[in-house]
């Protein structure tokens, strides 16, 4: 069964596909240095625990040792994700990022998420011509005044909109390589007449455009008063209970300083090891701190831990198609 929730997503039944021998998506975080300060974002709520996510960036010595070991796995990523705490296009080397991985052909899409603020005619030109495959651009208002209250981050919206325009013409100029997708959550939105301004405003300067489900995922951010209620996840499907987060099962996350996690959700106890010339994200893949956490899943589920306990990710996050409670039996057979 193959479902389209947004303009960008099809999922698949995970179970079918399990166990994975390389992982469907690997989420790289190049720097936790961002200009904005959200009010939904652990990062502007001084959040942070792990020990190494300090203001940096990522060193590009690690990177490429990183892009060399995910030539290791057995197939491509199916995602290659730059994004996660900070705003991926501060980090000096982005586009040198994106070209080193598509020349390495270890992903069948380079993606990049940001809040498009850096985006100027070079950047444009450097992120298309590297080959990036698409740019998801999340929208914190629809004026200036909005920035400010959810971002605290002074625009100039006219220009911003521009740079979006000329990263979307520069884009067909090249064959359309680099596809622009658009996206606002609909806490950011008052009713239907500021819905109809964001796709008027944007459906002719993009490719995709969506409004997204403000869902809260940071224990330690309190949304609770930004909506009415939070009854519909992520996906657009009435929240209910789960206990085996699926996120271990298929997907990586690498910070700045080569931590590996398991999940983008922020925590030492979840470390599964640093990537180094002897530690490579592929024994990471298939190592014992792995096995353990998707025994924990399945065995005695998220609650097992703190941190998974606190997560609004499996709770708010989890698609129809990933939901793993029902197929444990199968599970034990497939990983204990």
């Amino acid at each position: 069964m193959n479902r389209e929730y947004t303009p960008i997503t099809v999922r698949k039944c995970l179970i079918d596909a399990l166990p994975l021998a390389t992982p469907f998506g690997l989420h790289i975080c190049p720097t936790t240095y961002c200009n904005f300060k959200c009010y939904y974002c652990t990062m502007s709520r001084g959040g942070a625990s792990i020990s190494d996510v300090n203001r940096k960036f990522m060193d590009m010595k690690l990177y490429k040792l990183l892009i060399e070991q995910l030539k290791e796995f057995p197939n491509k990523l199916k995602l290659l994700n730059f994004a996660w705490l900070g705003e991926p296009l501060l980090h000096p080397d982005i586009v040198e990022m994106v070209r080193i991985a598509k020349e390495a052909d270890i992903a069948e899409r380079v993606e990049i998420v940001s809040n498009g603020s850096r985006l100027n005619r070079e950047l444009s030109l450097g992120l298309v011509e590297a080959g990036l495959d698409r740019i998801r651009i999340s929208l914190q208002g629809l004026t200036e005044e909005a920035y400010m209250k959810n971002s605290q981050y002074k625009i100039d919206l006219e220009e911003y909109n521009r740079n979006i325009r000329e990263l979307h013409e520069l884009s067909r100029a090249h064959g359309s390589k680099t596809k622009i997708y658009v996206k606002i959550m609909d806490a950011m939105l008052k009713d239907e007449v500021d819905e109809r301004l964001f796709r008027d405003r944007y459906r002719d300067i993009c490719d995709y455009i969506n409004v997204e489900t403000l869902v809260p995922l940071m224990s330690d951010v309190d949304v609770s008063g930004v909506k009415e209620n939070y009854n519909i996840n992520y996906w657009g499907v009435t929240v209910r209970e789960i206990s085996c987060c699926p996120e271990p099962f298929y997907t990586l996350v690498v910070s700045p300083a080569g931590m590996v996690l398991p999940c983008c959700e922020i925590g030492d106890k979840l470390n599964l090891g640093m990537i180094s010339e002897t530690n490579s994200i592929v024994a990471i893949w298939n190592g014992e701190r792995l096995r353990e956490v998707r025994r924990m899943m399945i065995e005695e589920g998220k609650d097992a831990n703190p941190i998974c306990r606190e997560c609004g990710t499996v709770r708010y996050q989890t698609a129809d198609e990933d939901v793993l409670d029902p197929y444990r039996d199968k599970l034990k057979r497939l990983y204990l």
